[in-house]
Order: C-alpha cells, then structure tokens, then sequence
C-alpha cells in the first residue's frame, strides 16, 4: 500500500540535509551551532528602548518574549523550535522537551485585557481547523517536513505525536503598554489543551496505520 508518512519522512529528511549543508557553506558552522543560531526569540529587530527599558513593537512580540524568558529561566523545558520570531508568524509557535524527553507543542498569545475564557484564544483556521488540535498540530508538522528549516522538527515528532505523546499547551501573556506605545509582557498563564474543553476528534487512525506500515516496511514509494 502507499504511504503518505514515508513520502513526508524523505521528503523532511532531504530539507534537512539541504539546509544543514547550506548553512555550513554560508557560516561554516557545526550541525550543534547552526540550530543554536536558528533559536534565537529575543530579536534585536522586535525590541525598542526608551530610558533604557526594553520593549516590544506589539502585544504578539512581547508574548513570545516573555514566554522564552519563563521558559529559560525555570530550565525545566528545553526550546528545541521557536517559529515566530526567527521564521514566520503562522503555525506553531514553539516546541519545547523536558528532562524526560516529552515534547510540547505551544500556541502563544498576548493580551492587554483580562483573561475570561482562554480558549477563545485559540481560533479556527481556514485549512487546518482549530488551532492546537489534533488536526491542526498535525497538518502544521507535515508543513514543516517541506520547509528545510523545520524539517528537522518532523523528523524528530511525527512519530510521539502520531502516538498522541506530545503534550499540547496554550500559553497566554499579559502584557502591559509602556509610555512609548511598546508593549511588555508582565505575567504568563499556561493552559493544557485537554483543560480547554475543545472539541477535539480529528481520527489519527491513518496516521498509525502508516507508523506501523512503516517500521514493518510493509508500503510502495512513489
């Protein structure tokens, strides 16, 4: 039988070769210090400075600033993806792994007004459903599997999150304007998916039919 998953697997490990390759022609750098430059939220470029305090061009920025900064500062989590800052505003916005190797998927927000109901946060895309479900996560990895920056980010996934052992979590941001119209975030909220009470039935059996096709070698390639 076909199988879609081995087309993506091949597919994400030739963008991954291809860009390991092309930032040691450019940097000459190693594997460890290229994927160190890569995950760097804080940009300089997103910053503004007024009496020497830092700030943000918008809420969104000053959210995944202040989440990077909980994040290593409690040195519980390791950031191994960060999507928003250093490559687009679309799709998941960081994954994180712990001393146990679990994997988080988290979608940042930022807000300037009270907290009523975190999941209306969360809004239904047009192509991939509602953001931080199944169905989305899902098509959000396939995603990177062809972009040869996130490539890597598929291969190491795909195969925890097919078996639903990747933890998804909303991560929510208070952030407050300062006298400059830049933003500051000032306190983080975090949500568990499950907590949310969203619908959430998007049917993974493909997925792990395909997984288990694929160990046994049991599939065509195209």
């Amino acid at each position: 039988m076909d199988n879609l998953l081995l087309e993506f697997v091949k597919v994400a490990t030739l963008n991954h070769l291809i860009w390991l390759e092309l930032n040691k022609q450019i940097t000459n750098n190693s594997a460890e210090e290229i994927n160190k430059d890569f995950l760097s939220p804080i940009s300089s470029k997103a910053e503004t400075y007024t009496d020497g305090k830092v700030g943000y061009k918008s809420i969104e920025l000053s959210a995944i600033a202040k989440f990077f900064k909980e994040i290593l500062d409690t040195k519980e989590e390791k950031v191994v993806f960060e999507n928003t800052l250093a490559y687009s505003l679309h799709g998941i916005d960081a994954i994180t792994k712990d001393k146990n190797g679990i994997y988080t998927i988290y979608e940042i927000k930022g807000t300037s007004r009270k907290i009523r109901s975190a999941k209306s946060y969360l809004t239904k895309t047009k192509h991939k459903g509602r953001q931080l479900t199944l169905q989305w996560c899902w098509y959000s990895l396939t995603d990177f599997a062809e972009l040869p920056p996130a490539a890597n980010i598929f291969l190491q996934l795909y195969e925890n999150f097919i078996n639903q052992k990747v933890k998804r979590k909303l991560s929510i941001v208070e952030s407050q304007i300062q006298d400059d119209n830049s933003y500051l975030g000032t306190k983080m909220h975090i949500y568990d998916f499950d907590s949310l009470n969203i619908v959430d039935d998007y049917d993974m059996s493909k997925q792990k039919l395909m997984l288990k096709n694929l160990k046994k070698g049991n599939y065509e390639s195209k």
